[in-house]
């Protein structure tokens, strides 16, 4: 009896995209359950979910450094090219209808479009060009976002007669980076900060790397170093916010656009991608064992990196959207607390991950079910438990990651007694807010 099996190529683009499409149903599906207010969230998962599916349809392949395989087959790199296609398209149409049944209502059908557009012709495009599988998901990921607002302040016509020529160019120009792509190690460039200007040395000074440097500035160099997306994003978010600013005077209706309301959001979205990058990216590139090898204890290692993380966080995920707000958005306590406990979370969560596109798709599915349940605890405690519980919580979190981030096994058991303990804490929360009140 003959049974039918799938090509290998189409079982190989199954098994790689599978954990992104499950990722993005579960977070859909769960703000499915909780009701009308979880409306955002649901749309917001759908939406980066769809263009992190799409990213990693070549995107996986830097992930595992399987490219040099995928292009050495004795397979025309169209019949590659279109078998991604094909898988991914599949995939995206399955999340669009599951989406569109759940949380998105009859007036988002735009957001369905630019969500598939992206994930096909854009996000790929991206991932190729930066040779990082990160590049789709941060660049385009809110991307099909900006057509509804977009659409109520020039109409929808004009958006889309923009819109649909560029996903067109982007398609076309996917189409000759995979014809052309060369499997180059490395990420090519990378993002500098300015350096200032140095002295002229003398002839008899000793050359540059003969120079004794502190151990801690040279750790807190490689954390930045790891950092380079979130610079970028930081970057591009200026820009938006910039070009915004200069065609507020000649565009109707964009000064009402709630900018600095998508400039938190932006916050809370870095304070992820700050979180996810700071221990996957170390063991992604294989950096990690012998960087715990260097003649320093792994504490103090870990306690110079969650400084820089949360440094980071506070400047560019806290402070730089309230500067660019100018007054618009007040400083508000539980805003500064949501983003400590965003980060941490995002960093636990990427000591158990060997990716970063896994700790960054991972930790948006977690969170958004634990915001679900701080909306529920809020309500039924008055909004004080989760004062009482997130320093707790949070210590918790970065002392059991810093005993993954030092171990190569993670253990089932291990991590379901590290969850016990955040979970006892947060009862302990409970219990100081049941006394006092």
């Amino acid at each position: 009896m003959s049974s039918t099996r799938l090509p290998p190529l189409v079982t190989k683009e199954i098994r790689a995209l599978l954990p992104a499409w499950a990722a993005t149903l579960c977070a859909v599906g769960v703000a499915a359950v909780s009701g009308p207010r979880s409306h955002g969230l649901g749309a917001v998962a759908y939406v980066i979910g769809s263009v992190t599916l799409g990213s990693q349809s070549v995107g996986h392949e830097y992930t595992h450094r399987t490219l040099t395989l995928l292009l050495s087959q004795p397979v025309e790199r169209r019949r590659l090219l279109l078998t991604k296609l094909a898988v991914t398209s599949t995939l995206l149409l399955t999340l669009a209808a599951f989406a569109s049944l759940t949380v998105l209502k009859p007036d988002e059908r735009q957001l369905v479009l630019g969500s598939i557009l992206c994930g096909l012709f854009l996000a790929p495009l991206l991932t190729m060009v930066c040779r990082n599988a990160l590049a789709g998901p941060v660049f385009a990921g809110a991307m099909p976002m900006w057509a509804p607002p977009l659409s109520d302040l020039m109409g929808a016509g004009v958006v889309w007669a923009v819109a649909l020529p560029a996903f067109a160019v982007s398609a076309v120009a996917s189409w000759r980076v995979f014809m052309r792509l060369e499997a180059i190690d490395g990420r090519g460039s990378e993002l500098r900060l300015p350096q200032l200007p140095r002295r002229t040395r003398a002839i008899d000074d000793a050359p540059a790397g003969a120079r004794a440097r502190h151990p801690v500035w040279l750790l807190v160099k490689k954390e930045l170093h790891l950092q380079q997306m979130t610079f970028a994003v930081a970057g591009l978010w200026l820009v938006i916010w910039a070009t915004a600013l200069a065609l507020a005077p000649l565009v109707p209706g964009l000064p009402e656009f709630p900018l600095a309301g998508v400039g938190i959001l932006y916050g809370a979205l870095l304070a992820v991608l700050i979180g996810s990058l700071a221990s996957a990216e170390e063991r992604q590139n294989g950096t990690l064992e012998w960087q715990l090898l260097l003649p320093m204890a792994a504490w103090q290692q870990w306690a110079i990196k969650v400084g820089t993380v949360l440094t980071l966080t506070a400047l560019l995920s806290y402070a730089f959207p309230l500067a660019l707000a100018a007054g618009q958005v007040g400083i508000i306590g539980w805003h500064a607390g949501a983003i400590v406990m965003l980060t941490t979370a995002s960093l636990y969560i990427s000591s158990l991950c060997r990716s970063t596109v896994r700790a960054l798709m991972v930790s948006g599915a977690v969170l958004l079910a634990l915001g679900e349940l701080g909306l529920y605890v809020a309500g039924a405690f008055g909004g004080v438990v989760p004062f009482v519980s997130v320093p707790m919580v949070c210590i918790l979190m970065l002392w059991f990651a810093l005993e993954n981030h030092r171990s190569a096994e993670h253990r089932p058991e291990r991590v379901a007694s590290q969850l016990l303990w955040m979970a006892a804490g947060l009862a302990l929360g409970a219990i100081v807010v049941r006394s006092i009140s």
